[in-house]
């Protein structure tokens, strides 16, 4: 993708010293002409989709998933923190949070299932889902998901 410091950033106007072509100059313009009103329409969008945003509700999910690492031949174990906007249609829509890490080996799994309790206090609105979802279930009775 390019973006607009490459059509019109310091390179592009040191190429505008080596251009002797009005009409292509003049086409630049346009061009440019044409793009901040794109740009402006742009902007507009994104600002009403920030305040969409802001009134949306959202539903926070913490999946904890137990996979095989065939590489290292070994068990994984991954967690993942995500929001999915109640919004009809939206449904599949997955906002993640930077809370994601991944464990090599059934000896990290204390490690992994310590941190998933962690983003359970974290996020206590956060809903608990994935295959491995049962070990925090069954070795934390007491907690309440």
């Amino acid at each position: 993708m390019t973006t607009i410091y490459d059509n019109y950033g310091e390179r592009a106007r040191e190429h505008l010293k080596e251009e002797f072509s009005t009409s292509s100059i003049q086409r630049d313009i346009e061009y440019a002409e044409r793009d901040i009103k794109d740009i402006t329409a742009f902007i507009v969008a994104a600002k009403e989709q920030i305040a969409v945003i802001e009134k949306t509700t959202f539903k926070r999910f913490i999946e904890f998933k137990k996979g095989r690492d065939y590489y290292a031949g070994k068990v994984e174990f991954s967690v993942s923190v995500y929001r999915v906007p109640q919004v009809p249609g939206n449904e599949r829509l997955k906002v993640y949070e930077t809370d994601g890490r991944r464990w090599v080996g059934n000896d990290k799994r204390k490690e992994a299932i310590g941190y998933v309790l962690d983003l359970i206090q974290k996020y206590p609105e956060g809903e608990l889902i994935g295959n491995a979802a049962e070990l925090i279930k069954k070795a934390h009775k007491e907690i309440v998901i």
